[in-house]
């Protein structure tokens, strides 16, 4: 009786690869809850690894992992594509010029990896493993019943099927089942533990009927990849993990390719579970008018547009389904009041994967129908077909996949036809804007921060923390670590920059109302990185310049530099002197103090030898001083208020370089 009662879930996730992970990570940012049934007993990353190319980054960092991925693998330097009968190369893409403005991304991204990063980012619980599906019904409320093979159900009000080439989610969608390529294939990573010489660039051979490539994705592990046309030689081929390895280099060594290629294969690691698989897809002309989705059901990943290989877009365009649909359904489902399980609800949730259907479907047919043609195209041993490929297909090739994997998400932002709701939006990733996001989230509510550059930036170099602003961090649960960082300092001399006697002197171990002073030069940088790492992932958007601000009812409409569109309920400007928040509120422009500055910081490897204490230099229309921060680390600065006719430029010039080379 107990595995017939029928839990009940808001949004049931079926498959944990990347395009399920990538929708419940994209809904738990959006503060939605869902769960992820797999059937195995744990993350599989089946085909080793996978090539991602600039979109699937763009995915990577809607959902807040973007960098964790970059830093686990090396950026590939160009493709190659060479002929395997010459061995002559027929295209070469340089990766390290920009496309778009912005470098072109690619990385080869090993599966396990990606998966494991993407389970360690949802909460505890959310994947339930050992759950495989055999049936679903649908209730008399278009509720869905899912019953697992263990014989317990689950209700669902969404159900969303990432399940794969077999999908049981698009067999209940009725779509077509997958069509046979007529191509096989086999993959394998090479692993070196005490380092691999494979350049770092992404080297393919075609020709012969098979197209053969690889790719390091970091300092130990290599990829590679065998697809090919089976004969009927091929019917009586053990498939087996050895026999397929051996099977490859048989091909191999009456090719043109390098040595080191043959060397990877033979030292590498084939999957017994699938070394040889036909490769299969869905016919763009069937996902034309395909049931992408249905009332509260939809597909995505292989589940919707299973293709072969050739394109390399296959995971990529999973993780893009995953962004989207987590868009459109977390946007439906937060967009109305109604209580839990009304009518409007349900709407809602059917229109928002209605539109995430009408999103992908397009995306879904360019996708697959290049991929089958350009693997055609690259694998086919037709002498016409091979000239034409040696000398015009290969640059048109590499042209268009280029341009398939340089789809933007802001791109899909704008095609959403809606602006992305948050309620709090804080500009600026500063001190003060870091504090605010941070001081929210230690309240339970979040924020997005908006910062216009790529990264963190520490312009100053340090500033002076004094006994409030270390009461400040200590409330946002970040003052230890900033202590630990940093020295105490000691004291304040204040010196005559005209006759070096002491002006004033001021301990800073003495006690006074209640306590000694505590005064550290901290160093921004640091301070910016501590703040960051206790903020949960994706707070931050980087590269996101505010350049206008509508008013939209009661909320603000944000105009970004890269064409996207936000709504924020609250709008807070810590976006510093040349704020745009402060220039839409109204706020006066910043006055000139008549005085200008400079800042430096001084590192000594070995250590300084200063003691910790502040020393300040004043007089003679300029102010300089210096603090050490650590150990290794001294930053001055220097105030000047310059004169009319430049005639002490010289002097201060001099006083300048004289501070520089304490």
């Amino acid at each position: 009786m107990q595995q017939q009662e029928e839990s009940g879930e808001d949004i049931v996730i079926v498959g944990a690869g990347l395009a399920g992970l990538a929708v419940a990570l994209g809904l738990y940012r959006k503060g939605v809850r869902s769960v992820v049934l797999e059937s195995s007993p744990a993350l599989r990353a089946s085909g080793f690894a996978f090539a991602t190319w600039p979109n699937a980054f763009r995915a990577l960092d809607a959902l807040g992992v973007g960098d964790k991925i970059r830093k686990l693998h090396v950026q590939a330097e160009a493709l190659r594509v060479a002929s395997s009968s010459t061995g002559t190369v027929a295209r070469e893409l340089d990766f390290s010029g920009k496309q778009g403005g912005a470098p072109f991304e690619f990385r080869c991204v090993r599966r396990d990896v990606l998966l494991q990063v993407l389970e360690a980012e949802l909460p505890r619980g959310t994947i339930r493993y050992s759950s495989k599906i055999v049936s679903i019904d649908q209730q008399h409320d278009d509720s869905k019943i899912v019953h697992l093979a263990d014989g317990s159900t689950l209700r669902a009000k969404a159900l969303i099927g990432c399940d794969g080439i077999n999908s049981v989610v698009s067999r209940w969608l009725g779509l077509a089942k997958p069509s046979y390529s007529g191509r096989s294939a086999t993959r394998g990573l090479a692993h070196y533990p005490d380092g691999h010489s494979v350049q770092s660039k992404f080297l393919q051979f075609f020709g012969h009927g098979f197209r053969f490539g690889y790719v390091p994705c970091n300092a130990n592990d290599v990829y590679w990849f065998y697809t090919w046309s089976p004969s009927p030689d091929d019917d009586g081929v053990d498939k087996s993990g050895a026999k397929m390895k051996q099977y490859v280099l048989t091909k191999l060594r009456s090719s043109k390719v390098p040595p080191e290629a043959l060397e990877l294969v033979q030292s590498s690691e084939i999957s017994e579970d699938a070394p040889a698989a036909p490769l299969r897809f869905r016919s763009p002309f069937s996902l034309m008018f395909a049931k992408i989705s249905k009332g509260n059901v939809c597909v995505a990943g292989d589940a919707l547009h299973p293709m072969t290989p050739d394109l390399g877009q296959g995971g990529c365009a999973a993780l893009e389904d995953g962004v989207v649909l987590a868009r459109c359904l977390g946007e439906a489902i937060l967009g109305g009041g109604d209580s839990a399980g009304g009518v409007a609800e349900k709407k809602r949730i059917e229109s928002g994967l209605r539109k995430y259907a009408g999103i992908r479907r397009w995306r879904s047919i360019d996708l697959v129908g290049t991929a089958y043609v350009v693997g055609f195209l690259q694998q086919s041993s037709n002498t016409i077909v091979s000239f034409l490929r040696q000398k015009f297909l290969s640059g048109m090739l590499a042209r268009r996949l280029v341009k398939m994997s340089n789809y933007d998400l802001g791109s899909m932002q704008q095609d959403e036809s809606a602006a992305e709701a948050e309620h709090i939006v804080v500009v600026g990733a500063g001190p003060a804007g870091l504090a605010v996001s941070l001081g929210l989230h230690r309240k339970g509510v979040r924020s997005l921060v908006l910062e216009s550059s790529p990264a963190l930036r520490a312009s100053g170099y340090a500033i002076t923390t004094w006994r409030n602003a270390f009461r400040a961090l200590d409330a946002l649960g970040v003052g230890d670590k900033i202590r630990k960082l940093h020295l105490h300092v000691q004291g304040l001399r204040v010196f005559s920059s005209s006759t070096g006697e002491i002006a004033h002197e001021l301990d800073f171990t003495a006690q006074e109302n209640g306590g000694p002073h505590e005064t550290c030069r901290v160093r921004r940088d640091l301070l910016l990185r501590a703040m960051e790492e206790e903020l949960p992932p994706g707070t931050i958007r980087y590269s996101s310049k505010i350049v206008s601000i509508d008013e939209d009812g009661d909320a603000k409409t944000l105009h970004l530099a890269d064409g996207s569109v936000l709504r924020a309920k609250v709008l807070i400007g810590c976006d510093g002197v040349n704020s745009v928040v402060a220039k839409w509120l109204g706020l006066a422009k910043p006055s000139y103090s008549g005085r200008l500055a400079t800042r430096g910081l001084a590192h000594y490897p070995d250590g300084h030898g200063f003691q910790s204490e502040f020393l300040q230099f004043i007089g003679q229309g300029f102010r300089f001083g210096f603090v050490p921060c650590d150990e290794t680390d001294i930053y001055w600065f220097y105030t000047w208020r310059p004169s009319q006719n430049g005639q002490i430029a010289s002097t201060h010039t001099h006083l300048f370089l004289n501070a520089y080379s304490m």
